[in-house]
């Protein structure tokens, strides 16, 4: 009778242990107030938010974010290219710009969120969905300010490229640095559309830097516009390096000239000739350079190819002449950017 009774007692205890861990799941899973009501807890007035849910955690971030994203109007994809182009330059290693500027390292824009000032609440996880759930929102105020302190940061980097530009005679140089400044510019724009999204009173605020940026752009046009090439290509055969080198300089969007140009490209080719028995081969040396029109050196570039072989020498010269075509297309023009900082 005893022993029954233990065991109803141990089975009452059970049952009333299983309820317990039943409304304790239940209350653990509850979801969190923004969840129920966001636009209680984060009202629009004073936030931009959007919920967010995935399998894994990031998927669930990711989707908040691009959910965001479509509030300021702009695919994530032009943004995530701007940032790239804009950390590039600030960190350029040809031309020591972060140094000269006084860059500190916190410029570096790392992600979207970032560029947003996006903040996270913590996740929830729904365990009836199997899902991550989270709010990604943005504080219209302090995004404001951030965005105001890097519109005028920028206002400030473009200022000194500008100058560096106007303080220079050679052209590439002046097309360099109003080149960067553009890119900034870019970055500065897509601030100033997200500040006046995040605060429609800011709408007129940057007519000025707006105007500026225009006015940078109209200057790089004008400096790209003198920026003019001509030809010149020793021991070519039937035209073929003449014709690669200028193909090579206008998809650059350079213009390309008969006569004597800003700059002169000047392109000497020497082959030697082998002979074995496995058949003949010519060997090619490529020297590159680029003059101004005091014949001061802009750029040089040497390359020694390996050596070609072909049944007849005129085979060997064919292909050889191929290689240096695709030699010059693969290293040439990034070559001489990369020696400009461009």
């Amino acid at each position: 009778m005893k022993n029954q009774i233990k065991i109803n007692i141990f089975k009452k205890h059970i049952f009333l242990f299983l309820i317990f861990y039943a409304f304790s799941s239940l209350f653990a899973n509850q979801p969190p107030d923004w969840y129920l009501n966001k636009d209680f807890s984060y009202p629009s007035s004073r936030y931009i938010s959007v919920i967010g849910e995935g399998t894994t955690l990031k998927d669930a971030e990711n989707q908040a974010v691009s959910g965001l994203s479509l509030y300021f109007k702009t695919n994530s994809d032009i943004r995530n290219e701007v940032i790239r182009e804009f950390n590039e330059v600030i960190q350029d290693k040809n031309t020591n710009f972060s140094k000269k500027t006084g860059i500190k390292e916190s410029a570096i824009i790392t992600s979207q969120e970032e560029f947003l000032g996006v903040q996270f609440t913590s996740p929830w996880f729904n365990q009836y969905q199997s899902k991550y759930v989270i709010l990604a929102y943005i504080d219209r105020a302090n995004a404001a300010e951030i965005y105001k302190s890097k519109i005028n940061n920028n206002i400030l980097l473009i200022d000194s490229l500008h100058s560096s530009a106007k303080n220079n005679d050679n052209l590439f140089y002046k097309y360099r640095d109003l080149k960067k400044a553009l890119i900034i510019g870019k970055l500065t724009e897509e601030l100033i559309k997200s500040a006046v999204v995040v605060d429609s009173r800011q709408a007129n605020l940057y007519s000025k830097e707006i105007s500026y940026i225009r006015n940078i752009e109209k200057d790089f046009s004008y400096y790209r516009s003198k920026i003019t090439f001509n030809v010149e290509v020793k021991s070519d055969r039937e035209g073929r390096i003449k014709r690669k080198l200028l193909q090579i300089i206008e998809e650059q969007n350079y213009i390309t000239t008969s006569g004597r140009g800003e700059y002169s490209i000047i392109c000497s080719i020497n082959c030697s000739e082998e002979k074995y028995d496995s058949g003949l081969f010519v060997r090619a040396g490529v020297t590159v350079k680029i003059l101004d029109k005091k014949n001061n050196s802009l750029f040089s570039y040497n390359k020694t190819l390996p050596r070609n072989g072909h049944k007849t020498l005129e085979g060997a010269y064919s292909v050889t002449f191929r290689e240096i075509e695709k030699d010059l297309e693969n290293y040439f023009i990034s070559n001489f950017h990369s020696s400009l900082g461009i």
